[in-house]
């Protein structure tokens, strides 16, 4: 897909007050369109860092050297799908991968399965296709009530 489609998805967000480019992402799709589209809308949010994989087995692979400041995840993947992954960030990991904020994205979405990623431990679930502002939004109060210090002095 041409870049000029991508940004059609990820249209200029509004100002913001916490600056994340210092902060890094990871962004967990097993559809590469979803992942490019999600890159975009974290580019434009600011994210100095941003990763990408295919399922949750590449991510477990990629956390203990990025330690990102947060996840994106999508659900259904093969072969670890997202809420395994979220499972294993909150049970296998230790200090910030563990604490790590982790957001669903997912085309899905049912009572029992938030209840499930709640339970986890997920910090915010968003239905796809989610508007950039809504991400942003999102992403923006994660970080306001977290320690990770992203704010400019």
């Amino acid at each position: 897909m041409p870049d000029q489609q991508l940004e059609n998805h990820a249209p200029n967000l509004p100002d913001q007050d916490i600056s994340y480019g210092e902060a890094s992402v990871l962004i967990v799709d097993d559809q590469e369109f979803v992942r490019r589209i999600v890159t975009v809308m974290a580019e434009k949010i600011g994210f100095g860092t941003i990763e990408t994989c295919e399922d949750g087995e590449q991510a477990i692979e990629l956390l203990p050297d990025m330690k990102p400041d947060l996840i994106i995840c999508d659900i259904n993947m093969k072969p670890m799908d997202g809420l395994t992954l979220l499972s294993k960030v909150r049970k296998d990991f230790t200090g910030k991968v563990r604490a790590t904020p982790f957001i669903i994205l997912t085309g899905e979405i049912s009572t029992q399965l938030v209840t499930q990623a709640s339970e986890l431990g997920c910090d915010c679930f968003l239905l796809k296709p989610v508007a950039p502002q809504k991400l942003k939004e999102r992403i923006d109060a994660i970080f306001k009530d977290d320690s990770v210090n992203t704010q400019e002095p």
